[in-house]
Parts: structure tokens; sequence; C-alpha cells
């Protein structure tokens, strides 16, 4: 008996070490999903308020988007608001403008052989 007790001896450093070893792997993980959150908030706050610097530009009437497009001085820009204003924008600035794929009622409503149609109906008309 007194053998098999001194075989045994030092079995618990091992046992701790393994032990700590888990801690510390569980504390790092904690850290690391601590600094994800972090980094995920600070990214959304960062969007939003793009998105709302932006949409108080889009929103006032007196804004061109074509001069925005220009301004903002970069090769590619987002749009939301509509397709077709996108498409219109990146024809006129020659920038890259990634679009939704959404489009604003009345956009949707009038077809190009209805404008077509119109135009012949009435003569020296403006569409804009």
């Amino acid at each position: 008996m007194g053998s098999s007790i001194r075989n045994e001896r030092g079995s618990i450093i091992i046992l701790m070490t393994v032990f700590l070893l888990v801690l510390l792997g569980f504390v790092a993980l904690g850290t690391e999903a601590g600094r994800w959150y972090l980094v995920r908030a600070e990214l959304s706050k960062s969007v939003d308020a793009a998105a709302l610097a932006g949409a108080r530009n889009l929103a006032n009437p007196y804004v061109d988007p074509t001069v925005l497009a220009r301004e903002f001085g970069v090769d590619t820009v987002i749009m939301i608001p509509d397709k077709y204003l996108a498409r219109n924008v990146a024809a006129q600035t020659g920038v890259k403008v990634i679009t939704w794929e959404g489009a604003c009622e009345v956009h949707e409503r009038f077809t190009a052989q209805e404008i077509r149609d119109y135009r012949t109906a009435h003569p020296g008309i403006v569409v804009l």
C-alpha cells in the first residue's frame, strides 16, 4: 500500500495544470467574445451614423445626388433609394454605383412605351 501512494505523488500537480489550462482557455474565449461584441457594436453605430448622414443629404430636395456622388471623391458608392436613380447618377458621373434593387412607385408605374405615348400625345412635354 505504501508503494502505490508513493507512485501517485505529484498527480495533483498534473490535474491542477490541466484545470488551469482549461480555465485559461475559457477566460481567453470570454475575452475574445467580448471584443467581437464590442467591434460589432462600434461597426453598427458607424454604419447607422453614415446612413443617417446620407439620408439627411438625400432627403434634402436642394441637394443633387450627382453632386453628392462626385463630392464623395471615391470610385464606388452605394445608393439605397432606388435603382433607377442610381443608374442615372452612374451614367452622369462615371462613378461606379452599387444599387439596391428597390424602386420608387413612380418609376415602377411608368414604362418606356407609356413615356413615348405621352410625348406623342403632348409634343414639347418635358419628362424628368
